[in-house]
């Protein structure tokens, strides 16, 4: 997660909506207090930047539905963020929150990390 912050800080992409597909990720889930951090890290990357709206796709797991949606409570004030397991639902909500100046990335796919 803190690998995908950081690329797309480095990338000027806060701004943008974007599709996180997190349904491949593995290894141990963060901690509640790692969470935190992540999430503070985020805004603190973000700076002034009026974020896009974020759509994360998980598999469904009961771990990882409870890692994106904290996750997604935590970063809930600065961004619009949800959680789905259907990644053309994702896709819709991304459209949805688009406007006609801001259209892009809709649909743009990072895999967090």
């Amino acid at each position: 997660m803190c690998r995908h912050l950081e690329a797309v800080a480095r990338a000027d992409a806060f701004g943008r909506a974007e599709l996180i597909d997190a349904r491949a990720v593995d290894g141990p889930p963060p901690s509640l207090s790692e969470l935190r951090r992540l999430a503070g890290r985020a805004r603190d990357l973000m700076g002034k930047t009026p974020p896009g709206p974020r759509a994360i796709v998980i598999d469904g797991s009961p771990v990882n539905t409870l890692v994106a949606e904290l996750f997604s409570v935590f970063m809930a004030g600065p961004m619009q963020i949800d959680v789905f397991t259907s990644e053309a639902a994702a896709r819709r909500w991304l459209r949805e929150r688009s406007t006609p100046t801001r259209p892009e990335l809709v649909g743009r796919e990072q895999q967090a990390s």
